[in-house]
């Protein structure tokens, strides 16, 4: 576990977390330093006895570093939308769980915390856990939603100004582009603001691929030196991300079983980790009244979240934190 008042390190142990943070072994690092594999061991001990981290160092020397600023996030690449049970496994390792800790926390066996690992590796192309880590963080996979330190709650009256603000959007125009706004909190209370993307991200049904494409072109963006994102407009800070798009469904008429009906939906996350979604059928033709619009809203911790979580949701959660802002650290 890790103590979460950063305390100093020295800068032979950053070196050393940092190119484990790139995927080296403790060997790797040593020829790369030019001093031995023992004196690699030495200075992750040293640095989580600092921390008061315990259990598998690594991936919790990694998460710390990232999060206090010591390894900048300058090498982003495209986000990937993990399975909860491996968002799980990646949390419990950046919080230095072992195996046991993981299937503890998770309530699975030992070999199954071993068998989401691998699989863990694997979704992230990664060589170790402390390497996993890292990847997310590049990803804008990490904190999840509920540990952004620097991130102000979000208010019940905000919530409510957030659902207001997408039922007032969700019939808005009828082109059927899908639509993707930041959700900003400014000093005239919150707002929606659409972002400008090329067509030729939506040539696809699959929304999640879309927003995950979407996110994948914005970490490629140069961020401003304070760190924060350039597609996010001053001032208001970012506080969330939503979707508007259409989708043809099957009517549940059972006389045109074949029949399909259109439906207008819009979801969104928060940076608590809540999650919205709004949506209703459109109406036939223009003057037509359009029928009264259903929003569900579950909150960080809700047991309810999976009748919602969605895989476009999980990619709007991934472009969020694309484009938040990142700690300005040094790099080694």
């Amino acid at each position: 576990m890790t103590d979460p008042k950063p305390r100093p390190l020295r800068r032979r142990e950053i070196q050393v977390i940092t190119l484990n943070a790139r995927g080296l072994r403790a060997q790797q690092i040593a020829d790369d330093l030019g001093i031995s594999e023992r004196t690699v061991r030495s200075y992750v001990l040293d640095a989580s006895r600092t921390l008061g981290i315990t259990g598998s160092v690594l991936p919790a020397l990694v998460e710390y570093a990232y999060a206090h600023g010591l390894i900048t996030v300058d090498r982003r690449r495209a986000p990937v939308a993990l399975p909860p049970s491996l968002a799980a496994t990646l949390d419990c390792a950046a919080r230095g769980l072992g195996h046991r800790g993981v299937a503890a926390e998770l309530g699975i066996t030992p070999m199954s915390a071993r068998s989401y690992r691998s699989r863990l590796l694997k979704a992230l192309d990664a060589i170790s856990t402390a390497h996993a880590v890292a990847i997310a963080w590049e990803m804008g996979l990490r904190p999840p939603p509920d540990r952004m330190e620097d991130a102000l709650p979000i208010t019940s009256a905000e919530v409510s100004a957030i659902q207001e603000a997408l039922l007032t959007r969700l019939y808005a125009g009828r082109d059927a582009v899908p639509e993707l706004h930041l959700i900003l909190r400014g000093p005239d209370g919150v707002r929606l603001t659409l972002v400008a993307v090329e067509d030729m991200l939506w040539k696809t049904t699959v929304i999640a691929g879309v927003v995950s494409r979407l996110a994948a072109v914005m970490a490629q963006k140069r961020r401003n030196p304070d760190g924060s994102h350039p597609a996010v407009p001053q001032p208001g800070a970012l506080i969330g991300v939503a979707l508007r798009h259409d989708v043809q469904e099957p009517d549940c008429d059972d006389r045109a079983p074949r029949s399909r009906q259109a439906l207008r939906r819009f979801m969104a996350v928060d940076l608590n980790g809540g999650l919205y979604l709004a949506g209703s059928a459109l109406p036939g033709m223009p003057g037509d009244e359009a029928p009264a619009p259903q929003l569900i809203y579950r909150r960080q911790g809700d047991p309810r979240r999976d009748e919602i979580s969605t895989g476009a949701l999980d990619a709007c959660a991934a472009l969020l934190h694309t484009l938040t802002p990142v700690p300005v650290g040094g790099t080694l």
